[in-house]
């Protein structure tokens, strides 16, 4: 009988799985539709084909394309303008909407917002050297919106703990001025006397760090370390955030690698067998190697098979997912991790998978 009752479950969950809607909203075309194909490869990768997973460009009619596919999830959609549309009309009805980018500002009981969040990397930094010797601090950052947002959070977070930076600097914008910052900031010198080609000291600097954070798009991060490098500086440990293991990282010295720590919201050397195990299946499936976007579909998926099985999103938490570690939903219902903090070693391991494909 029990047996009985076992197969009649997975029945019903099968068929209700095969029988949901799921509505993914997002921008199918223009300058973000990379960014929706790696999300939606990822959700599909995990569910496998077990439920209807619809597209819409979120340049639609949405309110038409609630109103056809009547989804029981909707994930998406990204940008600020759409959520505040979708948030109106889905509030607190029961059908689970899954933020991946754009955090919404009403209290509704059935929108989550489920995807990285710079701002608590920022803090993982900050505990980080609030619970370290480290005192002598510069912090360099873009002038984006989000990296100043970045900065301010991070000196607000290391205040917290009686630290403070001592440099604070915006970093150019244009990469031919990046030579000329970086040697007005630490006041390089050349040594005099100096001729002829020889693996000697080359350059003298007066300002001496324990760190550098830098809060900054990952192709100006790794040039501005790249000319840190030719000046032969010691940065002290380098935090960054949101960068991912690319060319431009692998591409820089082992000298200055040795001093990076990165927070990033998807590392996809890690050794954790849900990565590798993700890892393998999307480069089978789709040919690459896969983004953060894509992890972060990836995890979406997990969440909409848990719902579907469990009826709730409830339990969903303290899990270790592709994009780290997910400890739980807040009072917002918005998803707290820690996310991996990798260094040298990590950097090199994947620089070899890399360069072995």
């Amino acid at each position: 009988m029990k047996r009985i009752i076992i197969v009649i479950l997975f029945v019903f969950f099968s068929l209700k799985a095969y029988g949901s809607n799921i509505l993914f909203i997002a921008p199918l075309e223009g300058s973000l539709s990379n960014y929706a194909d790696d999300v939606y490869n990822g959700i599909n990768l995990f569910l496998k084909g077990s439920v209807n997973l619809a597209e819409v460009d979120s340049g639609e009619n949405i309110r038409a394309a609630l109103s056809k596919y009547k989804p029981e999830i909707v994930v998406g959609p990204f940008l600020n303008n759409n959520v505040r549309k979708v948030v109106k009309m889905m509030c607190n009805k029961p059908v689970y909407v899954i933020l991946p980018f754009s955090k919404d500002t009403d209290n509704c009981s059935n929108v989550f917002f489920f995807g990285y969040d710079p701002i608590q990397a920022v803090k993982e930094i900050a505990n980080s050297i609030c619970e370290s010797s480290i005192s002598n601090i510069a912090v360099f950052y873009s002038y984006n919106r989000l990296n100043m947002v970045e900065k301010n959070e991070f000196l607000k977070d290391l205040g917290i703990c009686g630290k403070y930076a001592s440099v604070i600097s915006g970093v150019p914008t244009f990469f031919n001025l990046m030579d000329q910052f970086v040697k007005d900031t630490f006041s390089v010198e050349k040594i005099k006397g100096f001729s002829g080609l020889t693996e000697g000291k080359i350059f003298n600097y007066n300002l001496h760090l324990d760190a550098l954070v830098i809060f900054a798009p990952s192709d100006v991060f790794s040039h501005l370390l790249d000319v840190i490098d030719y000046y032969d500086i010691n940065p002290g440990v380098v935090y960054g955030t949101d960068s991912v293991v690319n060319e431009n990282i692998i591409g820089l010295s082992e000298r200055i690698l040795k001093h990076v720590k990165m927070v990033v919201p998807y590392y996809m050397c890690s050794n954790l067998k849900i990565s590798k195990d993700f890892l393998r299946s999307y480069r089978h499936s789709y040919y690459k190697n896969p983004t953060q976007f894509s992890a972060l579909g990836y995890d979406i998926g997990d969440i909409i098979s848990w719902i579907l099985s469990k009826g709730s999103i409830k339990g969903f938490d303290d899990k270790y997912l592709t994009e780290g570690h997910l400890l739980f939903f807040d009072d917002k219902r918005r998803a707290v991790f820690n996310y991996d903090i990798i260094g040298y070693k990590e950097i090199e391991k994947c620089r070899n998978q890399i360069l072995s494909r």
